[in-house]
């Protein structure tokens, strides 16, 4: 390829890595998929993430799908294409999606476009967290014979690789923050007990007085003076 070709298909990998670079990587998703249709000029594309056991998908984030196709679209491992790229963590590519029967199309969009008499091409990688599959990226586009597939599934590798390590970066800061939260929260208590007026000594009369001047002015932020000779404890 010609070096403008090649930065042709480095510019949405340049795009990706923004779009990746937002705070919530959930909400970054839905921009990923924009830019890889773009670039691909697909008709749909989805985002799966497995469940807690890893024994089912779901979609996560999707382009061109309505919404009872979204709901339409899950996997158990091993189960259709997209369960068979979780089950082996290899990405699976029909240039004829027609062709193959185990692609179930509970999306619609094969049976629609046969209607048409449009062929297509479906790509599906994994993404890998921890080195473990904890997803699929795939891609619905229509079928092209001058199309180099083998390109284009290393393009969309690498962007769910970057998806992958997006997603590694979040959880790491979620558990960071939970984790300070906690921290935060303990010191609160040791505090609250460490201070409590339970631990003061003393019961007279006088002393049942300043209890009840502290309770009334500790939970606001007004300044107090505390008057008293020098060595009476103030």
């Amino acid at each position: 390829m010609t070096a403008s070709e090649d930065a042709l298909q480095l510019s949405p990998l340049l795009e990706l890595s923004h779009a990746l670079a937002a705070s919530d990587i959930r909400s970054a998703l839905p921009r990923v998929l924009e830019i890889l249709a773009e670039a691909f000029g697909a008709l749909n594309g989805a985002i799966l993430l497995a469940d807690e056991e890893g024994k089912g998908l779901r979609i996560e984030a999707a382009r061109g799908l309505s919404r009872q196709a979204v709901e339409r679209a899950h996997y158990k491992a091993g189960e259709g294409i997209n369960g068979r790229v979780l089950a082996s963590g290899k990405a699976v590519v029909l240039p004829q999606a027609s062709q193959e029967p185990l692609f179930l199309d509970r999306t619609g969009v094969l049976k629609e476009q046969k209607r048409k008499k449009v062929e297509l091409s479906f790509f599906c990688v994994p993404v890998f967290l921890d080195q473990k599959t904890a997803g699929t990226l795939c891609l619905t586009v229509p079928f092209d014979r001058h199309r180099d597939y083998d390109r284009a599934t290393k393009l969309l590798q690498i962007a769910a690789s970057m998806v992958g390590l997006a997603m590694k970066v979040a959880r790491l800061v979620a558990a960071d923050r939970q984790r300070l939260v906690e921290e935060n929260q303990q010191l609160r208590l040791e505090l609250r007990e460490r201070y409590d007026l339970r631990h003061l000594i003393g019961h007279s009369h006088a002393m049942q007085r300043v209890y009840e001047a502290v309770a009334q002015a500790a939970p606001s932020s007004t300044t107090v003076l505390i008057r008293g000779e020098s060595g009476t404890g103030k």
